[in-house]
């Protein structure tokens, strides 16, 4: 089998094994975990076809002792098309490829969680509205002065004081959530954001879509991260109702805050998207649960 071919099989097999690894991690449900396998397995051929061209341009004579050889343009094309190359070199080759864009968009996901935290914490301000007994244990919550209402969580890597590197789960909430929300909606709202950071959807997450502004030109992988969002914007509806008992809270905190949203703005965090359709399924979903609540209740 030529370079391109077994580079191309490789690679793809280490992307399958890497969503495997996050279906075994995501907790809220099988699909979600499905969904988060498949959107890392699927865009294992085009990032190898975007990246097979760079790689073919460094060539692995030996492993031990490590010798490269740095080709020219040409004879990289050349290597692409017709060349067949020795076990270590496809291997080492693959394995770059994975590395290179898992990676890189686990590197500018946690950039761009950064730069949002930092804004966030420019405004930061203690409110003791905020129901600290909410969020969960070893999580933060930041209230950020903001008129427009949202919540979302965010996961960074921080050192600790032993240097070693953890993961900082926090939860942002705006004053104008607490200026709008009743007690109710806002544990609601906080039961939600909780259930995302518990079932990790918010390290996954930003990783899957800087995946997919990676790779725009897989529309597969586009198509699946956005499904995938959907998804664990229904676990989290589900796990908040059942950790709260009180679905109608959170199905009205939805509404309120989609309304009150000027809709020239992008849509909150806690609405999952501009999307009008999916806001009005969630709350459906969310009424529809109450009734069975309260039905096995009676």
């Amino acid at each position: 089998m030529t370079n391109a071919g077994l580079i191309l099989l490789l690679s793809s097999a280490t992307m399958a094994g890497v969503g495997g690894a996050l279906y075994l991690r995501s907790r809220h449900s099988a699909h979600t975990s499905q969904g988060a396998a498949l959107a890392v397995f699927s865009h294992g051929a085009f990032a190898t076809a975007g990246l097979l061209f760079v790689v073919s341009l460094f060539h692995v004579h030996s492993v031990f002792p490590l010798v490269i050889h740095l080709h020219t343009i040409g004879e990289a094309l050349a290597d692409d098309f017709d060349c067949d190359l020795t076990p270590e070199c496809v291997a080492l080759s693959s394995l770059m490829i994975s590395a290179i864009v898992l990676g890189s968009a686990a590197l500018l996901g946690q950039i761009s969680s950064r730069a949002l935290l930092r804004q966030c914490s420019r405004a930061r301000v203690h409110d003791p509205r905020l129901p600290v007994d909410a969020v969960p244990a070893g999580t933060e919550a930041w209230v950020v002065r903001d008129p427009v209402p949202d919540a979302f969580a965010a996961a960074v890597l921080r050192w600790d004081s032993r240097r070693i590197l953890r993961v900082e789960d926090i939860i942002v909430v705006t004053t104008g959530a607490l200026d709008l929300l009743s007690p109710a909606e806002l544990r609601a709202v906080l039961a939600h954001e909780a259930a995302h950071v518990k079932a990790h959807d918010n390290r996954y997450l930003p990783f899957v879509r800087t995946l997919a502004t990676l790779l725009f030109m897989d529309p597969v992988l586009g198509a699946l991260a956005r499904r995938l969002a959907v998804r664990y914007e229904f676990g989290a509806d589900e796990d908040a109702a059942w950790s709260t008992r009180d679905p109608r809270s959170l199905a009205r905190a939805l509404l309120k805050m989609s309304e009150t949203r000027p809709r020239s703005m992008p849509a909150a965090a806690i609405l999952g998207g501009r999307r009008r359709p999916l806001l009005l399924a969630r709350i459906e979903r969310l009424l529809d649960l109450a009734d069975a609540m309260e039905g096995s209740a009676s």
